[in-house]
């Protein structure tokens, strides 16, 4: 599996928004990130960052400030990899965010790997059900999926 990652993470070179989407169904997050320890990379957990950054914030005002606080986030990590695992927060409806479009214009010279929390159906990354509040789908991603 490592070997896997590691290639598409290669070929992340030649594209124009380097972002990779890590998917499955039977590994964990967890199991998935012991496996790709010898990569360099950093590891970013934007609920919890997220979330410090915008407490004593209005819940108006919120999700204006997500892509400067994200931005600085990514700049100030010295590897050329960041991998993001936990993203949930990104979805909530107070913010007001299309969460793969906000990363994608965010990527710069740093690639992006991210663990999806929700599902993928065919060519389409879902988050929640859809009667949920947080309910999201995107067709344009599948792509950059890699199914674990």
């Amino acid at each position: 599996m490592s070997d896997r990652i590691i290639e598409e993470i290669q070929q992340l070179n030649t594209q124009r928004y380097p972002i990779l989407i890590l998917f499955s169904e039977t590994d964990s997050m967890e199991d998935v990130v012991e496996q790709i320890r010898t990569i360099p990379m950093t590891y970013v957990n934007l609920n919890l960052d997220l979330s410090e950054k915008l407490k004593s914030l209005p819940s108006s005002k919120r999700g204006r400030k997500v892509p400067g606080i994200i931005r600085g986030i990514l700049h100030e990590k010295r590897e050329e990899i960041i991998f993001i695992e936990r993203m949930e927060y990104l979805f909530d409806k107070e913010l007001q965010l299309d969460p793969l479009r906000l990363l994608e214009s965010l990527s710069g010279n740093k690639k992006i790997i991210i663990w999806w929390p929700g599902e993928l159906d065919g060519n389409c990354l879902k988050y929640a059900g859809a009667d949920h509040p947080e309910y999201y789908t995107n067709y344009d991603y599948g792509k950059n999926t890699l199914i674990l």
